[in-house]
């Protein structure tokens, strides 16, 4: 409460200890012509006066001490109720860690199921049709595999986790898997044959007709945009997945996952209560 270092304090400390000097000489020693009444009497008045300010002192220190002893507690009650807070969302965050783990674990098995699947293709492709000018990893990259498809309500596993490098890198994941299960699931067969259709009818419109059909014009550039569209998405993911060695990344974030469940699990042997 009292800082012996600050100069503060021994100024007003040694005032205090040589003002009944100083009173002691100018009204008992000097004799002042201004200073009424005897000795006796400002003897007494003093003696009221210093008693009244050492009895305000006191108070002023007793109840300084008390306001900071409850403000202690209270800081101390603070503190120990955030940290209960904190251990019960680290807690929390267990059930959600474990789900994830299973997902992540499943969809990097998925990605190394479709990339040996694609080496297998363009194996065989290889083999067999070298005499054709065809590029293999292009019609692998093109193909619609099985593949499990990702599950949107696991982004709400995400809401608890406390550690946010691992919330990031978990949502990259999980977008990237998105992206890539829905690009490799769609199958272009449909589309294809949408195209020709589109371009037949076209060809036929013209050869029947010496105006326009602008309604097949629309029809077959809407066709070939969707395919397009499609054939772009396939190949950006398994470019994605190679060039950004996405399976190993996968299983990166598996084993942050299982250093966070260790993690949880000796703090929840520890209470803090």
């Amino acid at each position: 409460m009292f800082n012996l270092k600050s100069k503060t304090f021994w100024k007003y400390a040694l005032i205090i200890l040589l003002f009944p000097v100083v009173v002691n000489f100018l009204l008992f020693q000097a004799k002042l012509p201004w200073v009424f009444g005897t000795s006796d009497n400002w003897l007494s008045f003093w003696g009221n006066y210093t008693g009244g300010l050492v009895s305000a002192f006191v108070a002023y220190v007793v109840a300084y001490s008390q306001i900071e002893k409850q403000q202690i507690l209270a800081d101390s009650q603070i503190k120990k109720q955030q940290q209960i807070e904190l251990h019960n969302r680290i807690i929390a965050q267990l059930p959600s860690l474990m789900r994830i783990k299973i997902e992540l674990s499943n969809y990097s098995m998925e990605l190394r199921k479709v990339k040996q699947e694609r080496e297998g293709y363009i194996a065989v492709q290889s083999r067999f049709h070298e005499e054709k000018m065809e590029d293999p990893e292009y019609k692998a990259n093109l193909g619609n595999y099985i593949i499990e498809l990702f599950d949107k309500n696991n982004y709400s596993l995400l809401e608890k986790i406390e550690n946010d490098d691992l919330h990031l890198e978990l949502i990259k994941c999980f977008n990237f898997y998105d992206d890539f299960s829905k690009a490799l699931a769609f199958d272009l067969s449909p589309l294809g044959e949408k195209m020709d259709v589109a371009d037949e009818e076209l060809k036929l419109s013209l050869t029947t007709t010496s105006s326009v059909d602008m309604n097949k014009v629309l029809q077959s550039s809407v066709a070939r945009i969707e395919n397009a569209d499609y054939v772009s998405k396939k190949q950006s993911v398994w470019n994605k997945l190679f060039e950004e060695s996405q399976i190993s990344s996968f299983e990166e974030v598996l084993k942050e996952v299982d250093m966070e469940i260790a993690k949880i699990k000796r703090e929840k042997k520890t209470p803090r209560y």
